[in-house]
């Protein structure tokens, strides 16, 4: 079982305060109503648009990074890729600018509902539902695909689950902050040049692990395996007590076997997944219209609408990936104990330049991002 999330400890005074507050008013024409979550990155508020009353979410960027151009760039590069993108399985975004105190923030649309990894912690799902949510994703990360937009970061807190008026689900993706953006490739690699490792390292394919700039739309199906197989098993494929460890399994070591922790899993649906977390991207499923046929049978009437949609959206073009880094050459780092020369040796062996690689955690134990110093 994945451990649960815990409470972080809570903040200095001076950290709790700068968030907007209940009645602050931004740009004149949003007035906060609320605080919806605050962490290392930022706070996310609702809002009340005036004058036409309507009602917004707005993310505001942390002041610690407000001031940091490159942390700026990807913010709003947010906001750029996802009005790139037209589905109803992608958050809206209505605006962007900075607030009188210099924050820079994106209006969003305000959604009810919960994100998938606060449903996992009532437990894994049944099988029709754990696969009409994927398939559902599937479409709107289908349509950034289409759009030249990779997510590089998906994972369950990244899916909303919300309802159509009719009441029935309907899944969001949310958060394109680190997706690369095929039209903007220039920029993206000036981007990327501070060699940061970016997304959730028990979510990234081998390619990601070792170039987060040299990946294509297939980084996003591997997750989008793993993800399901979560949601199936409340578990990961791919699970480990270090970040040397993590990494090492990832590029070396098979998945867990799914039915051996969901026995009522068709061999079929471990096919599926198994077929997402080739290490070879070249023995990768190839598309996500292809994982909705295998999906399919064993969605409901909303999942197979899902995999019909997904065979109606262009395929962009596939780009050479290099392999990934050695089995060998990780098994060894996988020890939770590696020194400092063992994590020297992880950075070389990833293809980066600079050497200190540092795990920074967040309040929940698997939103984890690792930065090479």
């Amino acid at each position: 079982m994945r451990p649960r999330r815990t409470l972080p400890p809570a903040a200095p005074p001076a950290e709790q305060a700068w968030a907007p507050r209940a009645g602050d008013v931004i740009s004149g024409q949003y007035v906060i109503q609320r605080l919806i979550g605050k962490g290392g990155m930022g706070a996310v508020v609702a809002a009340q648009q005036v004058p036409n009353g309507g009602h917004v979410a707005i993310k505001f960027l942390h002041p610690r990074l407000a001031g940091d151009a490159r942390a700026t760039e990807r913010f709003f590069r947010e906001a750029k890729a996802t009005t790139l993108i037209r589905s109803e399985h992608v958050v809206r975004v209505f605006d962007v600018g900075k607030s009188e105190g210099g924050l820079p923030y994106i209006v969003m649309e305000l959604l009810e509902g919960v994100d998938l990894g606060r449903l996992l912690d009532s437990g894994p799902l049944r099988i029709p539902d754990a696969v009409d949510f994927i398939l559902q994703a599937a479409v709107g990360l289908a349509t950034a695909h289409a759009a030249g937009i990779v997510h590089r970061d998906l994972k369950p807190s990244n899916l909303w689950l919300s309802q159509r008026p009719d009441g029935s689900s309907l899944v969001k993706v949310l958060d394109f902050g680190i997706s690369k953006l095929s039209v903007d490739a220039e920029e993206d690699l000036k981007l990327t040049e501070t060699q940061s490792i970016f997304g959730s390292p028990l979510y990234m394919s081998p390619e990601q692990i070792r170039s987060a700039k040299r990946v294509d739309f297939r980084t996003d199906i591997w997750a989008t395996g793993i993800v399901l197989y979560e949601l199936l098993t409340d578990a990961l494929p791919f699970d480990a007590d270090s970040a040397a460890a993590a990494l090492a399994a990832i590029t070396a070591d098979a998945p867990a076997s799914l039915v051996a922790i969901r026995p009522d899993a068709p061999p079929a649906l471990e096919h599926a997944i198994a077929y997402c977390l080739e290490k070879d991207v070249n023995h990768r499923c190839p598309t996500l219209a292809e994982l909705g046929r295998l999906l399919a049978p064993f969605a409901s009437p909303i999942g197979r609408i899902a995999a019909e949609q997904l065979t109606r959206i262009p395929v962009p073009a596939v780009t050479t990936v290099a392999p990934a880094t050695s089995a060998a050459s990780l098994r060894y780092l996988g020890d939770g104990r590696a020194t400092e020369a063992a994590r020297v040796a992880l950075a070389r062996a990833m293809g980066v330049a600079k050497t200190r690689l540092t795990l920074l955690r967040g309040a929940a134990s698997r939103d984890k991002l690792f930065r090479l110093d």
